[in-house]
């Protein structure tokens, strides 16, 4: 069983090379998995894969790794207190993720009542200097390039009003399933297997600028109740034990 994350490597290296590697897994493979429909159909024509060979399995959710957040004032423990809004990007930070066009972006979009938080490690140092200079003069935007340790990790989401994952492109997205375990609406790429994941509510765009402007007019009661509708349909649709059991049919 090939289970695909991705049609290629992310920093788009030998691409060639990666095809043909990728096309000669599919056809040794006896079942190739993907998340939904659309990732079935890219995969179909990237490898030239039968539909017969192809599983539809989702990624389980984060509940077992992740708690809820329990301190009393994470804003604060993070140092984003005194906004009325914060903006969560969260992850490793590599060239596709686009980190230095959200900074520039938000900046254009955002309130001074409103802040961005980046947490994470970038990859390598020319990403982390790229990112660095875009937040240098930007007063609302909150830098913690690091890795994030497990314990800490809810509270960056507790922190945090909305996530946003400004994707140049994407296949499938952990980050957003974790944002749904975690109970957060979040600002996304209408790309891969995002639309199939995302519960109503969630803002899905092709321009992260109109995303970003969307985000800005919802009020706080909706991303609350998108939230934990989030929450219940990462616990319910992505339950690791119904995915065991249909793997092993498969």
């Amino acid at each position: 069983v090939w289970t695909v994350h991705n049609l290629h490597n992310h920093e788009k290296r030998y691409l060639t090379l990666d095809h043909w590697v990728g096309t000669q897994v599919a056809n040794h493979a006896d079942v190739v998995q993907v998340w939904d429909e659309q990732t079935a159909n890219a995969v179909c024509k990237t490898y030239n894969v039968p539909q017969t060979k192809v599983v539809k399995l989702p990624h389980g959710n984060f509940d077992s790794r992740y708690k809820l957040n329990t301190k009393p004032d994470p804003a604060a423990e993070l140092g984003v207190d005194g906004y009325e809004r914060v903006y969560l990007f969260f992850g490793m930070i590599r060239p596709y993720k686009n980190v230095s066009t959200l900074i520039r972006t938000f900046q254009a979009v955002s309130s001074p009542t409103d802040c961005l938080l980046i947490a994470g490690n970038p990859m390598d140092g020319q990403l982390r200097r790229s990112v660095e200079t875009a937040a240098e003069n930007a007063v609302n935007v909150y830098t913690h390039l690091k890795y994030i340790p497990d314990s800490t990790v809810p509270m960056y989401f507790a922190a945090a009003d909305i996530c946003v994952f400004p994707y140049k492109e994407i296949f499938n997205s952990g980050s957003i399933l974790l944002a749904m375990t975690l109970g957060k609406t979040f600002v996304a790429p209408q790309k891969g297997a995002i639309p199939s994941i995302a519960p109503e509510g969630n803002i899905l765009y092709e321009d992260l600028n109109e995303g970003l402007t969307e985000a800005r007019n919802i009020s706080d009661e909706t991303l609350s109740s998108v939230g934990n509708v989030n929450r219940g349909v990462a616990l319910m649709n992505h339950n690791w034990d119904d995915i065991a059991d249909r793997t092993k049919q498969i």
